[in-house]
C-alpha cells in the first residue's frame, strides 16, 4: 500500500481538558492516514474510483465521516476502527479529510493528498481524457502544443529515493519530471536529478504486449531543465497557469509511477499539465519546436 503522510501542518501538542472531574489528554489530529485504489463492487458498483483509508487507532474516538471538499458526488464507509472506503465517479484535487468524535475531548481531524499517481488523466489528441495506467502502446496523446504524439511504449519505475511535488494543489508529480512553460522551456523542481540520474541511460520499459525491454533515454541538453519556482507559467491543456504553491513531500520508495514514452515533441498532458514524455533532442529541435529532418 502507497503510503502518504498527512498534509495537516501543525506541531502535534496535546491539550489538558477537564472531562468528568478527570485530567484527560486531548489529540488534535488524527495520525497515520494512508490510502490505497481498489475496484468498487456490490452496492457500491455504480461508482468508478474505490479509496480504502486506514489510521492509526484513536484512543476513545470512532470516526464519522470521510469526505472529498467541493466533490458533490461520493460515498463513504466505516469498515473498522481503523479503515473506510470512499468512493466517486469523479475526484478533484482537494485533500481527503477524515472526522472523527472523541470521547470527552472536541472532535479531530486528518487530512491527505490524493497525489493521482495511479489515476492521473492523460489528455487524448481526441479530446479526451483516459487514465494513465490505461494508456496503451499505439494511443494518441495531446502534444504540449497542439501535436498528435503517439504512445511508443510505456514506463513504470518505482519512486525510489526521490521525492513528490505539489503543484498549486492541483496536480502531482515527482520532483525530477520536467514540465513544459508556455514560452516552451523545461522546469523542474529537482532539475539534477533528471539530467544525473535519468537522461543518458538505458530503463526498462513495456511494449505493446507488456513485456518489458530496455530502451535508451536520451534527454534534454544540459541546462535545459530549469529550476521549478513561483510564478512560472506552466502550459496546460486550455492555456496558462501560473505557479502559486509548491510543496514537496515523501512518499514510500516502493510507489508505482507511470510515464509514457512518447513520439513527434515526447511530450503530452497530466492532469492538464505540459510533460515530456522521453524527449529527445536528437530527432526534435526544442528551441524551433518541430521535428529534425533526417
Amino acid at each position: 500500500m502507497s503510503k502518504r503522510r498527512s498534509g495537516l501542518h501543525n506541531h502535534r501538542r496535546s491539550y489538558v481538558y477537564e472531562c468528568n472531574n478527570t485530567t484527560q489528554s486531548c489529540a488534535t489530529t488524527i495520525e497515520g492516514l494512508s490510502w490505497d485504489f481498489f475496484n468498487p463492487t456490490g452496492d457500491y458498483s455504480q461508482y468508478t474510483q474505490g479509496w480504502i483509508f486506514t489510521w492509526d487507532p484513536i484512543p476513545n474516538g470512532t470516526v464519522y465521516l470521510i469526505t472529498q471538499p467541493d466533490n458533490n458526488d461520493q460515498a463513504f464507509e466505516v469498515l473498522t476502527s481503523t479503515t473506510g472506503k470512499w468512493y466517486s465517479n469523479a475526484t478533484n484535487f482537494n485533500d481527503f479529510i477524515v472526522y472523527a468524535h472523541v470521547s470527552g475531548c472536541p472532535d479531530i481531524s486528518g487530512a491527505i493528498a490524493p497525489c493521482f499517481l495511479k489515476g492521473a488523466l492523460v489528455s487524448m489528441a481526441d479530446g479526451s481524457t483516459k487514465s494513465i495506467e490505461d494508456i496503451r502502446v499505439g494511443d494518441i496523446v495531446l502534444g504540449a502544443f497542439g501535436e498528435h504524439n503517439q504512445v511508443l511504449a510505456l514506463h513504470r519505475p518505482l519512486l525510489g529515493n526521490n521525492t513528490m511535488t505539489n503543484i498549486n494543489n492541483e496536480h502531482h508529480t515527482s520532483s525530477h519530471h520536467p514540465h513544459i512553460s508556455s514560452d516552451k522551456k523545461f522546469y523542474a523542481m529537482k532539475p539534477s536529478v533528471v539530467m544525473s540520474d535519468t537522461y543518458g541511460k538505458s530503463h526498462e520499459v513495456l511494449d505493446e504486449d507488456m513485456v518489458p525491454y530496455q530502451r535508451f533515454l536520451a534527454g534534454l541538453k544540459p541546462g535545459r531543465v530549469e529550476q521549478m519556482d513561483l510564478g512560472v507559467l506552466l502550459k496546460t491543456v486550455d492555456g496558462t497557469r501560473e505557479v502559486t504553491f509548491l510543496d514537496t513531500y515523501e512518499m514510500a520508495p516502493e510507489t508505482q509511477l507511470y510515464n509514457l514514452v512518447i513520439s513527434g515533441s515526447h511530450t503530452y498532458f497530466v492532469d492538464g499539465y505540459a510533460v515530456t514524455g522521453w524527449p529527445n533532442e536528437e530527432d526534435f529541435d526544442y528551441d524551433r519546436w518541430e521535428e529534425r529532418k533526417s
